[in-house]
């Protein structure tokens, strides 16, 4: 019908102005069945737990009332809307939780090693947004809590993890890559658009 055709169409464009609410919400679930969790969990496991609430926590600093899209388009973007809002909700539901989750799955079934994915993805969040104050010497939405709950959390994870199990260089080396071209096709598409609204401009 055409009610349920214009629901399906409004549909995405409420997840991509309210995803950050949503998270928030769940969030708080999240860390509410902490207790439930198998009581043999070590404290490394407990920081790695941690990682997604907390980069929740600093999404909804980032992004309440679209904060970080329109700091984004004013100064890497020149004025052009290089992150759309569609932009901003896949990278963040797939390039955050979607990362946290898989970390937290692949560390049960196949090793402590990736663990780590969570940890330098909260890093080196936490390390561009610091950098890019220090450069401009000026607050970016999200620094709060990037060098409040990101940059500690994930470190400190980090190193607990890997010296509870172990965990080689190459480990760490693997993940930080990873984490780092996760960052480099996010900003490659900035740029990218960039260039070619640019042209495109009257």
């Amino acid at each position: 019908t055409r009610r349920s055709s214009d629901l399906m169409t409004r549909n995405p464009q409420w997840l991509d102005g309210n995803w950050q609410y949503a998270g928030i919400v769940a969030g708080a679930f999240y860390l509410a069945i902490l207790p439930l969790i198998d009581a043999k969990w070590s404290f490394p496991d407990l920081l790695l737990w941690l990682q997604l609430p907390a980069y929740i926590a600093h999404q909804f600093e980032e992004h309440v009332h679209d904060r970080f899209r329109q700091y984004v388009n004013a100064t890497l973007g020149r004025g052009h809307e290089v992150l759309t809002p569609r932009a901003v909700t896949v990278i963040n539901i797939g390039g955050v939780w979607c990362v946290d989750f898989l970390a937290l799955y692949l560390t049960k079934f196949l090793g402590p090693g990736w663990a780590l994915l969570a940890f330098y993805l909260a890093i080196v969040n936490a390390v561009i947004h610091i950098a890019g104050a220090l450069i401009s010497r000026a607050y970016n939405p999200g620094l709060i809590t990037a060098a409040l709950l990101l940059l500690p959390l994930g470190t400190w994870g980090a190193m607990t993890y890997s010296t509870a199990h172990g965990l080689p260089m190459l480990d760490h080396l693997i993940a930080l890559a990873f984490i780092i071209a996760l960052h480099l096709v996010i900003i490659r598409h900035v740029l990218a658009r960039r260039s070619r609204l640019a042209t495109t401009a009257p």
